[in-house]
């Protein structure tokens, strides 16, 4: 605003004024006039310099403001799609969740997990067959997708130590393993650390074994 008020008063200085007053006043003035000429040109040369190089940072900000916007828009977007893939992976996993968790409640429920535990519970004992490991090995890895393979995967087993770890993962204590594959608790015990420490080939606790199996 300054920069026009100056401008302003310059050209009335240059086109209105000293005309006028060498028209009545003579030759000073119009010396005046004449000196002042290169001045004026000066002086307009300079501020359309000026308004040129405001026009053009003016512009440069525009354009930047302009990329600015854009990648604000880009990163709202990335934002959006990654919360509607968080919310998406969020449901798939509830979903997931959910079924494991029937699936576990269908264990639970089942007429062979029953048989088992009762045989834990019960004084009366029936014999336990291959046909029953079978039925409890494919209730647990519906349940557990994959826990016989994972299992299989880490380290061979013995058919009693696969037994005794299927028992572990319905929760059947040391004792009611020892009763239901005829072995004395020590013996399960012993049977547990060893395992462990084939698993992992590292010193370990039977109870250890028996978290690391939950886990699966």
């Amino acid at each position: 605003m300054e920069d026009k008020l100056l401008q302003y008063s310059f050209y009335f200085l240059m086109v209105i004024l000293l005309p006028v007053l060498c028209l009545y006043h003579g030759t000073p003035y119009f010396v005046v006039f004449c000196l002042s000429v290169p001045l004026f040109y000066r002086f307009q040369r300079k501020s359309a310099q000026f308004i040129e190089e405001k026009e053009s940072r003016i512009a440069n900000l525009e354009s930047e403001l302009l990329d600015i916007k854009q990648v604000k828009n880009a990163l709202e977007e990335q934002v959006w799609k990654q919360k509607e893939i968080l919310l998406c992976t969020n449901n798939q996993v509830e979903m997931e969740l959910d079924m494991h968790e029937q699936a576990r409640l269908a264990l639970l429920d089942s007429d062979i997990h029953e048989l088992f535990r009762g045989q834990v519970c019960s004084d009366s004992r029936i014999t336990i067959t291959a046909q029953h490991w079978k039925q409890l090995d494919a209730a647990i890895n519906n349940a557990y997708t994959g826990f016989s393979e994972k299992l299989y995967k880490i380290r061979d087993l013995s058919e009693h130590e696969f037994h005794i770890c299927l028992l572990i993962k319905i929760d059947i204590p040391p004792a009611g393993m020892a009763k239901l594959t005829n072995h004395t608790k020590a013996s399960i015990s012993a049977t547990r650390r060893r395992l462990y420490e084939k698993i992992f080939r590292e010193d370990g606790s039977p109870q250890k074994l028996d978290e690391f199996i939950r886990s699966l």
